[in-house]
């Protein structure tokens, strides 16, 4: 029965498996059974089905109770004792509860002794690997990256000692080392590793292909960061082919892989493939995602930074705009300050110092301070708009009006309000010329000037005030 439920717990028929694990549970509680240790490992049987499941609570309290029935007939030495807690441990970490995964998996780990003698127990003990497996792979889930490059090194270890240098155990070890070395910026270990490693997952028939793509993408960077462009040219051209292959749902990953290749590619200074590439990753990430996505942001990015090496500053300036305006709606005002000031710059060598399409860019510098609450570095990028509209720039969709009201508003939160002043009696003519001066925002604006009048005059008699009391 306890077989037969687990049976149907891994073919997901969910309701039958939780009925028959509840008769055999009751089954055994009623039976004299229960007095025999051999009969214990049915609650293990029932924890790892109720795992499966769904059912954490009744996984770990079986599991508790697994441990408890062995402390006390069997020891705390036993391995059956030892092997029930390294169980509940992977449970803690699929259910991400890291701290208790830790803890229990280490004591289970502690009980095998040093290391040589965990490595003398090999094959004995697949429980022994499997907790070493899921430690290793919580500590890089949780960026403790060199704690899970040291348990999976000597993970490796114990596999190649005991099994097949062909097992796909070893093979799918060795690349998830690789991948741990690249991202603990290891870039020899990883493209050495992987390099060995690749080759297996693709001969091995217990591998999928698909498993072996994440591999091939970390092991392309590693080379291509060590200065190896051909090499991760080859490795990431046949991972394109691979992924066109697959077809529908790898639109993403095409165009991620054909920005690597452009990266490769622009290292090289091959700049027309470069280009050719940059641009179809784009649009092929544009397509999927329209363009929100990180890798197109980061790549729009390359590629503008790109075009200005190459003293394609139209080009530059159409990639630069477009990420500017998507970081700036996205809220992502730190980086659209980056990447507008870069803007500027371009359109400033394409269009000349005074320009609508400058002064648009501007002016959205200076919203995206206001978003920072940067009032200093708004009120410079405002002014600059101004000084542009005053020498008669037209800005479409831009009227001088606007930012006049907006350099009002933040000099007088900076408290200057002369300077406020000077803004609002600017904008009162514009006013009154366009709107009619019993129009509210007319009326406003006066209002809001005599205000400030009020303000300074006043500040003025107190000086006085002063001065004469001196």
């Amino acid at each position: 029965m306890a077989n037969l439920a687990k049976a149907d717990s891994g073919s997901k028929e969910l309701d039958e498996a939780e009925v028959l694990l509840a008769d055999v549970v009751q089954y055994i509680m009623d039976s004299p059974m229960i007095d025999d240790i051999a009969s214990f490992e049915h609650f293990t049987d029932w924890a790892v089905a109720g795992h499966a499941l769904g059912k954490p609570e009744e996984a770990e309290n079986f599991t508790l109770s697994t441990i408890a029935l062995y402390k006390e007939r069997v020891g705390d030495k036993d391995p059956r004792t030892i092997k029930a807690p390294a169980m509940l441990g992977t449970m803690y970490q699929a259910a991400g509860k890291y701290a208790e995964a830790e803890e229990i998996i280490q004591k289970a780990l502690a009980a095998r002794g040093d290391v040589f003698e965990r490595v003398t127990l090999g094959l004995s003990n697949i429980q022994l690997h499997k907790s070493l497996e899921a430690l290793s792979i919580m500590y890089f889930e949780a960026k403790r990256t060199k704690d899970a490059i040291k348990i999976t090194e000597e993970l490796l270890v114990m596999r190649q000692t005991y099994l097949r240098i062909d097992d796909a155990e070893i093979i799918l070890t060795m690349a998830r080392l690789g991948s741990m070395y690249y991202y603990n910026d290891q870039y020899v270990e990883a493209k050495d590793m992987l390099s060995k490693g690749l080759p297996m997952m693709q001969t091995s028939p217990d591998i999928r292909m698909e498993d072996t793509l994440p591999f091939m993408t970390v092991l392309g960077h590693s080379q291509n960061i060590l200065g190896q462009h051909n090499e991760a040219i080859v490795q990431w051209s046949a991972l394109l082919v691979l992924l066109r292959d697959m077809g529908d749902g790898s639109d993403s990953q095409i165009g991620n892989t054909l920005l690597n290749l452009a990266s490769a590619y622009c290292e090289l200074g091959e700049s027309e493939k470069a280009e050719e590439l940059y641009v179809e990753g784009i649009a092929m990430q544009q397509k999927n995602n329209r363009g929100e996505e990180p890798h197109t942001i980061t790549s729009m990015h390359a590629l503008g930074s790109q075009y200005y090496r190459l003293k394609l500053y139209v080009s530059a300036e159409e990639c630069l705009d477009f990420l500017s305006n998507t970081q700036f709606f996205s809220e992502k005002y730190n980086d659209a300050e980056e990447t507008i000031s870069e803007l500027i710059k371009v359109r400033r060598e394409v269009l000349g110092e005074t320009h609508a399409e400058i002064a648009r860019s501007m002016f959205l510098l200076g919203e995206t301070y206001l978003e920072l609450e940067n009032g200093d570095e708004a009120v410079k990028a405002f002014v600059q708009v101004l000084e542009a509209q005053l020498q008669g720039l037209v800005i479409p969709g831009i009227p001088m009006s606007s930012t006049l009201k907006i350099l009002a508003a933040l000099y007088e939160y900076l408290g200057q309000v002369e300077a406020a002043l000077a803004m609002l009696a600017l904008l009162h003519p514009i006013q009154i010329a366009e709107l009619g001066d019993g129009h509210p925002d007319s009326i406003q604006t006066a209002t809001k000037m005599m205000q400030f009048v009020m303000s300074l005059l006043s500040v003025v008699g107190e000086e006085e005030t002063q001065h004469t009391e001196l």
